[in-house]
């Protein structure tokens, strides 16, 4: 699951409802998501998560409730905006996977 990917930058008046059609369909067949940005800026670029538009609250939720507990891929954005990033994934995240909080930023997992 990419919720980037299934918007168009001028279009994210249907946000909500899109994720969870998307998750709806796809949810239970989930092996991996990505954690990157809608920016509305052309070419994709540089999303790091939390940087833009996507509805975080609601695509974790949908994670969990369709039982997804694989790996989260973050890309799309610079090196140094990783650590950023990475700590916003695991804030949003926590709700609904509190474990994410007590990971060290050296632990791979």
């Amino acid at each position: 699951m990419d919720g980037a990917n299934l918007f168009w930058p001028e279009r994210l008046e249907r946000m909500a409802e899109t994720l969870d059609e998307a998750f709806t369909l796809l949810g239970p067949h989930l092996e991996m998501v990505h954690a990157k940005d809608i920016t509305g800026r052309e070419g994709k670029t540089e999303q790091a998560a939390g940087t833009g538009a996507l509805d975080w609250p609601r695509y974790f939720r949908w994670m969990k409730e369709s039982g997804f507990d694989g790996p989260v891929m973050l890309h799309n954005l610079a090196p140094d905006r990783v650590p950023a990033s990475l700590a916003f994934i695991r804030r949003q995240a926590a709700p609904w996977y509190p474990h994410l909080l007590s990971i060290s930023d050296d632990d791979p997992s």
